[in-house]
């Protein structure tokens, strides 16, 4: 089975959402440089078309391409935002309230990925695509009664703002 041909056309209408996170005049000027390594990520897109969906659920397009666009414009940052674009969207399938890039509150200038209201609940998250052994080292590692392993961690009561 061949693979649909790839170019601006497809990106377009086949990816409206994506593109328009992009920008589409930003699309046209860079298609050049860009089309190959898109054209690789077109699964990811793919499901960024369905997150953008969810996110558009809570949020105006407005508060979305502001917090994705510098993130998908540079290819080498691409994967790791549409990994927190997914997390984003898994968080808004069951939220509330969701906003995106919150300040953490103190003076370091970070923010969260994420937060989102789930019964009532503030929930902060942040996308990790590398390996963060100070916090997510072996002692928490967790099983759920599915049989799911994931990882999770507490900010200690003396390093907390």
């Amino acid at each position: 089975m061949t693979e649909e041909p790839f170019d601006l056309n497809v990106m377009l209408h086949g990816y409206p959402k994506t593109a328009e996170v992009f920008g589409v005049s930003w699309l046209h000027k860079q298609w050049p440089t860009v089309e190959e390594q898109l054209c690789r990520y077109r699964p990811w897109m793919t499901q960024a078309e369905k997150d953008f969906t969810l996110l558009e659920s809570l949020l105006s397009p407005f508060m979305i391409i502001p917090a994705y666009r510098i993130g998908l414009r540079d290819i080498s940052q691409f994967l790791q935002t549409a990994y927190e674009i997914h997390g984003s969207a898994l968080l808004a399938s069951i939220a509330s309230g969701i906003e995106l890039h919150v300040p953490k509150g103190d003076e370091s200038n970070k923010n969260f990925d994420v937060r989102a209201q789930i019964h009532g609940v503030a929930i902060q998250a942040d996308s990790k695509t590398r390996d963060d052994t100070d916090i997510f080292s072996e002692r928490f590692r967790v099983m759920s009664p599915e049989g799911i392993r994931y990882y999770s961690s507490i900010i200690p009561e003396t390093t907390r703002p």
